[in-house]
């Protein structure tokens, strides 16, 4: 089929290039206006800001790779562990410890090492310090920690390592108990407890006279048990009578009561005759009992009886 003449003409004036342009800018001038306004001779002139682009491809420089900084390392392996903060405290106390290991067993031999300090307790150390720890763990570093307290005032490295485990404003060796003494009228003041009883006891040397919240011991405990736990202390030791006691006690039972009055005379006795604390303290008259009454629990007769069971 034969084409139409004006067709032809038009195909054979797009193939020439100088018509071509033309046709093109004919046809196509309004949507090229906006693009016309926009481009000025400045703007041709400038060369294009991406670079060239090339089917080739490029060649590495692996001079220039090797001049390239190495990857960034943590400075202590612990990084790498579940627990980093630990484990990086305790490489470096175990390091401390094999460096001065002449010096501690030194100190051992001498009988001056410490035994003891005044660390956080554990929940502190785990907020503080961002470590997991749990009891066992805690009293291991505590163990390893007192062997460098003696060092610490002599060498400034070990007492600026152990200073993260105290209190700020506290003092890294712990401050030893008051001992307790008469005061300017021979009396000697303690304290004992047993449940939720509180018990102060003041004791001077006289004729074995017992007074309770200002009320003789016999009419504030009647029972015969509650008596007989107060002047055990006074049978022990044999002192019984030859001292004078005001005792202030609140809460809790009688029971409990006459328990709290008992630690504190025991404790006063000890006061008077230091020789005596010993063999107070073997016999158990001096430790405060922290037992406490379990509570009755939900749908129970009591702590632990629970009901009868009938299937029916």
């Amino acid at each position: 089929m034969s084409r139409p003449l004006q067709y032809t003409r038009l195909l054979s004036a797009y193939t020439r290039p100088s018509l071509s342009l033309h046709l093109n800018r004919t046809l196509l001038s309004p949507f090229l206006l906006p693009c016309r306004t926009a481009t000025t001779d400045a703007t041709r002139s400038q060369p294009p800001t991406h670079p060239p682009i090339s089917a080739r491809p490029t060649s590495r420089n692996f001079d220039a790779e090797k001049q390239r900084p190495d990857q960034l390392l943590p400075d202590d392996p612990a990084y790498f562990t579940g627990n980093p903060h630990y484990y990086k405290y305790l490489r470096q106390i175990n390091a401390a410890i094999r460096e001065n290991e002449s010096q501690l067993r030194q100190l051992e031999d001498n009988g001056d090492a410490q035994t003891s300090a005044d660390w956080m307790n554990l929940q502190t150390m785990q907020v503080q310090l961002e470590m997991k720890l749990d009891p066992t763990t805690y009293r291991n570093l505590t163990e390893k920690l007192n062997f460098l307290v003696p060092l610490a005032s002599k060498n400034p490295k070990i007492e600026e390592l152990l200073r993260p485990f105290v209190l700020p404003g506290q003092s890294l060796i712990k401050a030893a108990p008051e001992t307790l003494t008469l005061d300017e009228l021979g009396r000697s003041y303690t304290y004992g407890s047993r449940k939720r009883a509180i018990a102060q006891v003041w004791m001077v040397e006289g004729d074995g006279q017992i007074y309770v919240n200002g009320i003789p011991m016999i009419d504030v405990f009647p029972e015969i048990v509650e008596r007989e736990s107060i002047v055990r202390p006074f049978e022990a030791t044999g002192t019984l009578g030859k001292y004078n006691v005001w005792a202030l006690v609140q809460a809790s039972g009688p029971m409990s009561q006459a328990s709290a009055v008992a630690v504190a005379v025991a404790r006063g006795i000890a006061v008077h005759n230091p020789h005596l604390k010993e063999h107070l303290q073997q016999l158990g008259m001096t430790t405060i009992d922290t037992r406490q009454k379990e509570r009755i629990k939900t749908n129970k007769i009591g702590a632990r009886k629970s009901r009868t069971w009938r299937k029916r």
